[in-house]
Formats: C-alpha cells, sequence, structure tokens
C-alpha cells in the first residue's frame, strides 16, 4: 500500500535561492523534472528527488529509498513550497516479496527493491526545509 505524507512551506526566497538549496542538500540524489497537466495548477518548479540509502551514501536519509515531490508555487512576494514525501507501508514490501518468491518472477517493483521508505523520504524532506532555514531563518510550516 503507498503512502505519503504532504506538508507546505512558505519563505521569501527567490527560485534561484531555492535551487541552489536544493542543489546542496540533494547534491547525490537523482532529480526528475516533473510536468503537470493542462487542468493542473501548474508550479513554478517542480521535481522529484529520489536517493537510495546506505552506509556510505552521505547525506544518509535511512535505509532504503528515500522519494519526495518538491514543488515550489509563486505567491507574489514570497513562494510556497510543497513538499509529498512518498513510501510504501511494510505490509505491501512484504506481500511484494511474498509474490515474488511464490510465482517465481522478479520484478524489483513488486519485491518492494525499488520502493520509497516513507520514514527514509520524510528525512530528506525534514533536510531539506533545514537548508531552507539556514538561508531563511524566516521559513514557516503552514501545511
Amino acid at each position: 500500500m503507498s503512502k505519503q505524507e504532504e506538508s507546505w512551506y512558505s519563505t521569501s526566497l527567490n527560485l534561484g535561492q531555492i535551487k541552489q538549496v536544493l542543489g546542496s542538500v540533494l547534491a547525490r540524489a537523482e532529480i526528475s523534472e516533473m510536468r503537470g497537466g493542462p487542468l493542473n495548477d501548474l508550479p513554478e518548479f517542480a521535481i522529484l528527488a529520489e536517493q537510495k540509502g546506505g552506509l556510505f551514501k552521505k547525506p544518509n536519509f535511512g535505509n532504503g529509498l528515500a522519494a519526495a515531490q518538491i514543488l515550489v508555487h509563486d505567491s507574489g512576494d514570497h513562494r510556497r513550497i510543497q513538499f509529498v514525501a512518498l513510501g510504501t507501508s511494510a505490509g505491501a514490501n512484504l506481500a511484494g516479496a511474498w509474490q515474488v518468491r511464490n510465482e517465481g518472477f522478479m520484478d524489483r517493483a513488486a519485491a518492494g527493491a525499488a520502493q520509497p521508505v516513507l520514514r527514509s523520504s520524510k528525512n530528506l524532506v525534514a533536510a531539506v526545509v533545514e537548508g531552507l532555514n539556514a538561508v531563511d531563518p524566516q521559513v514557516q510550516r503552514v501545511g
């Protein structure tokens, strides 16, 4: 079962400053640009950040894959940043592993190998928020 945790922050940083923070905090992450559909409230900037955890990976957001959607919305004199930490439940990972073992096929996603871990994803979001706070101490959680 997929899970996600959404949070919103407000900052006076401009888009260039936000991108600098993201580039610093997520330097080792794989970044994919997200595109919205014609009916979506299109953000000024939208990415999916993914980083596989491990003992020798720095920064290490935790065990497994950390993944979060990061969307920046222009609100005139400030920016609203939407974070969506992505993950799966332990039950979904176990069910996928059972399916692989009992049905004899190797699908990494079904086995849970490529599925994001919610705790690691929340750690990724927390690291980005901490980076934003270092540049703009007035960053506020607004949702």
